[in-house]
């Protein structure tokens, strides 16, 4: 395990902001939100099902 893997179970957050990078369903997407986890994260264009997620939010980390 490492990375994502490892981080993700000690967030406690109402939302996670990332770039599409991290966009990766089952390592990322799927254990937040199974947590009730906002996912804000932009899905790859190459994606065969594109997810919606809060563009405003998005824009914010910045």
């Amino acid at each position: 395990m490492d990375g994502a893997d490892v981080l993700l179970p000690m967030v406690e957050a109402e939302a996670v902001l990332g770039d599409k990078a991290y966009d990766a369903q089952e390592r990322v997407i799927e254990p937040l939100t199974e947590r009730g986890i906002e996912v804000v994260i932009p899905p790859k264009r190459n994606r065969k099902e594109l997810r919606n997620y809060d563009e405003i939010l998005y824009q914010a980390r910045l």
